[in-house]
């Protein structure tokens, strides 16, 4: 499935019209993320935490979340 059509999918399934120019950053998903974490909003979290290990999947993710919860 071509990338466009996945996150014009994504997009669509979180109540948006369409599709953002660009994908947000990895650090601005996880600023996002503890967020999110922050609301008491532990689903939508751990959901984007999903899309973000699909997109960065070399990446240490929960290292770089504690990484910024630090700073």
């Amino acid at each position: 499935m071509p990338r466009q059509t996945q996150c014009n999918r994504w997009w669509e399934a979180c109540g948006e019209k369409s599709a953002p120019d660009a994908l947000p950053s990895l650090e601005q998903g996880l600023l996002e993320i503890l967020r999110l974490c922050e609301a008491g909003e532990s689903k939508a979290a751990y959901e984007k935490l999903l899309v973000l290990h699909k997109r960065f999947p070399k990446e240490d993710l929960p290292a770089r979340l504690e990484a910024l919860r630090k700073r």
